[in-house]
């Protein structure tokens, strides 16, 4: 594989396991600062920490959990 090729690889996708807070960034769109107001609003799941200073999220965790907001958006409203 050559250097270009490199260049063009995602940094996420399904073969990544654990995505850090600039993969997050990239993946919706938004600064690196906005992620923890996402995570608060309950967009994306809170990040597992490994030590005080690396937080990592789960790519399966985050497509289970998009997956459940999904679901949620699209269910019919019931009349109460």
């Amino acid at each position: 594989m050559n250097v270009s090729e490199q260049s063009e690889k995602p940094r996420f996708g399904h073969a990544a396991a654990w995505l850090d807070v600039q993969d997050m960034a990239d993946r919706y769109g938004v600064s690196i600062k906005h992620i923890p107001q996402l995570v608060k609003a309950g967009t994306v799941p809170p990040p597992v920490r490994f030590s005080p200073r690396c937080r990592r999220w789960s790519a399966a965790a985050l497509e289970a959990h998009e997956a459940r907001l999904t679901a949620t958006r699209n269910e019919p409203a019931t009349a109460t």
